[in-house]
């Protein structure tokens, strides 16, 4: 008697039987939901079909899942900075000088 459906939770009715055309697709917004597997120190982005994830500046991305390196986040350590969302490393702090843990810039080191 139809599709009982509903675009946001076919997946999870059992009444959906053959009534949903094998080329219809649904995206999930798995950040919105809070069921990606990205780190508590990164953003979320959803793109169709599936999600990435990229550290904060100051952290530095050490996941290697599909979703990128933002699924395991690393404070940079002191003395060291990551500009930006979505670095792999953290840079060094220019000769002779020093920075707080955690800095999104070079422009946070100061003289040692």
């Amino acid at each position: 008697h139809g599709n009982a459906c509903s675009e946001e939770a076919c997946y999870a009715q059992p009444d959906c039987g053959d009534a949903i055309a094998p080329s219809r697709t649904y995206d999930f917004d798995e950040c919105a939901l809070g069921t990606s597997q990205c780190s508590d120190f990164s953003n979320c982005t959803n793109n169709y079909g599936k999600y990435t994830c990229d550290c904060f500046a100051g952290y530095r991305g050490l996941g290697t899942g599909v979703a990128g390196s933002g699924t395991l986040c690393e404070e940079c350590a002191a003395g060291t900075y990551a500009e930006g969302s979505g670095q792999t490393a953290c840079l060094p702090c220019p000769d002779q000088t020093t920075g707080p843990q955690g800095s999104t810039s070079s422009t946070n080191c100061f003289c040692a």
